[in-house]
């Protein structure tokens, strides 16, 4: 996804946006519907380039409830798998000004979210949050939250913050919720089967399990992981704080916990 170029006389470049899936926009309703991606033969690769820019495979804006379980499939390992980058995003100081988001997962406008998240790969699942303040995310962000489920034949990657020059916000994550989430309760169980999974942070956040967002509200759900390779978890300096965690937790401190 690409935003608009600027043209002469123009402000700012507008962000692009793409969405699979069904759209509230607000609307005083329940927004769901079941959605299933499948690639027989060759790779899934969703990448944000620009600042503002936004990919979504799942329902989002609910006010009401927004369900439905969401399914994304890359059946020929050869083809290289799922790939999910976001390489943008703003932040000033330590405050994040435009968001760089990548998510499989439905989101809700200001309701409750429910619905399963399925993402099989036949080789390699990636996700990778390389600007500052980028999100990428697999699960569901609202109130609630469903069952999230990994399979990967090849290796399974998490990692927040990587390849630009601050990560201030940056985030890449397995489970519901988030640092951007600020509502209350957030659940789900969350099952991961891969040929390796590695997790890492370089100044930013990678994380599997249920984030929460705010001061108040419980995060909850089983988080089983089953490797026939190695698991690895680590750290490196970068210019905001590394966290690299498998677990629930809130990023605000709650009464709440795992």
């Amino acid at each position: 996804v690409n935003g608009t170029p600027a043209q002469a006389g123009d402000g700012s470049p507008l962000p692009g946006q793409a969405l699979i899936g069904n759209f509230g926009n607000g609307l005083a309703a329940t927004i769901g519907g079941d959605i299933t991606v499948t690639s027989a033969h060759g790779k899934i690769d969703l990448d944000v380039e620009e600042n503002g820019g936004y990919i979504g495979v799942g329902n989002i804006g609910g006010t009401t409830s927004t369900t439905g379980n969401v399914s994304v499939s890359a059946l020929d390992g050869s083809g290289g798998g799922i790939s999910l980058t976001a390489n943008a995003g703003v932040a000033t100081g330590n405050s994040i000004t435009l968001d760089a988001t990548i998510q499989i997962g439905n989101a809700a406008g200001s309701g409750a979210v429910s619905g399963g998240v399925t993402v099989s790969s036949d080789g390699v699942i990636s996700l990778l949050s390389e600007g500052a303040s980028s999100i990428v995310q697999i699960g569901d962000t609202g109130v609630g939250g469903g069952a999230i489920d990994i399979l990967a034949n090849g290796t399974l990657s998490v990692t927040g913050g990587a390849g630009n020059g601050t990560y201030i916000g940056s985030l890449a994550q397995i489970g519901n919720g988030g640092t951007a989430f600020a509502g209350g309760n957030v659940t789900g169980d969350i099952t991961i089967h891969a040929d390796g999974v590695y997790l890492g942070a370089n100044g930013g956040i990678g994380a599997i399990g249920n984030i929460g967002g705010a001061t108040s509200g419980s995060q909850s759900g089983d988080i089983t992981i089953v490797s026939t390779g190695d698991i690895g978890i680590s750290t490196s300096p970068g210019d905001g704080a590394s966290v690299a965690q498998i677990g629930n937790w809130s990023s605000v401190g709650t009464s709440g916990g795992a």
